[in-house]
C-alpha cells in the first residue's frame, strides 16, 4: 500500500531530496493520542522536530465512527436538499469559466 500526503506525493517522494521547493527535515508519521501527549508535555524532541521543519502526518485524529458519520450526514443532506442556482450579473471573465469548468467535472 502506498500511503500518500494531501498533495499527491507519497512519503517516498518527500523523503526524496531532489523533490523541488520543498523545505523540511523528515516526515514521520504518529498517531493523535501520542502526538498530543508530547506536544502538551513539553516533550523536547517533539519541540525541536517542529521547529526544525519536520512534517508529521497525524493518524486517528477522529474516530472511525465519526467520520462514517460525518460523511453519511453530509451524503444525505446532499440528496435532500433541494438545488441552488446564483445568477451571474454581467459578463463573465474567461478565467472563471475555465474554474467552473474544472469544478463541476466528475472525478
Amino acid at each position: 500500500m502506498t500511503r500518500t500526503t494531501n498533495h499527491g506525493l507519497t512519503i517516498s517522494q518527500l523523503e526524496k531530496e531532489s523533490t523541488p521547493n520543498l523545505h523540511y527535515s523528515g516526515v514521520s508519521e504518529i498517531y493523535y493520542s501520542d502526538f498530543r501527549e508530547r506536544v502538551l508535555g513539553h516533550d523536547s524532541q517533539i519541540r525541536r522536530d517542529l521547529f526544525e521543519g519536520k512534517i508529521f502526518i497525524v493518524r486517528s485524529v477522529h474516530p472511525t465512527e465519526e467520520i462514517v458519520e460525518l460523511r453519511k450526514a453530509t451524503h444525505d443532506y446532499g440528496q435532500t436538499a433541494p438545488p441552488s442556482f446564483h445568477k451571474f450579473k454581467g459578463i463573465v471573465p474567461t478565467s472563471i469559466m475555465s474554474t467552473r469548468k474544472i469544478l463541476f467535472t466528475k472525478c
